[in-house]
């Protein structure tokens, strides 16, 4: 793994952990556990949306890097 590949596979908030949790239904995985936590709390009219595409956020799931990366 070179060191572009290393940095594709960090938080895009904390940039120390492995991104592995992926929201749902966009996919986009951009984020660690440590990271996600907060950011699904901050709500401002009881809907969770995607920072990058603004999707309507239904849940998210525990995944590797190696799985569908949509942004």
């Amino acid at each position: 793994m070179d060191s572009e590949d290393e940095y594709d596979e960090l938080c895009t908030d904390c940039g120390a952990h492995v991104k592995n949790m992926m929201l749902l239904p966009c996919k986009h995985l951009k984020w660690c556990n440590e990271c996600i936590e907060p950011l699904l709390q901050r709500t401002e009219n009881g809907e969770l949306k995607c920072p990058i595409c603004e999707t309507v956020i239904t849940g998210h799931t525990r995944s590797t890097n190696r799985d569908f990366d949509a942004g």
